[in-house]
């Protein structure tokens, strides 16, 4: 009896777990997604109010974005 128990609970946490996984795997692809949206906003605000913005300044906020990606990716 005890073990028929054992074993459900283990097939639950599994099925959990799985279920878990599928969340993170969709929460990291909205981030990713967000994050597009926001680079490709604040680059227009940045045209806009900021026309005289050096490649340098560019550069720095294009590896911002690309440290973001990167943290979410590595927390996969």
């Amino acid at each position: 009896m005890l073990e028929n128990v054992k074993i459900q609970d283990k097939e639950k946490l599994k099925l959990h777990c799985k279920k878990l996984k599928q969340f993170q795997k969709e929460m990291r692809y909205i981030d990713m997604k967000n994050i597009d949206e926001l680079q490709e906003e604040y680059v227009t605000y940045l045209k806009k109010n900021r026309p005289n913005a050096t490649l340098s300044e560019m550069d720095a906020i294009s590896e911002v974005f690309e440290f973001m990606r990167n943290k979410i990716k590595q927390d996969n």
